[in-house]
């Protein structure tokens, strides 16, 4: 869910759930 996060704002914060989730 966080994951797909398509938006400029919330780019980083995207990222950072990415390495979590793996």
């Amino acid at each position: 869910q966080y994951a797909m996060r398509g938006t400029v704002s919330n780019e980083k914060e995207t990222k950072d759930v990415e390495i979590k989730s793996e």
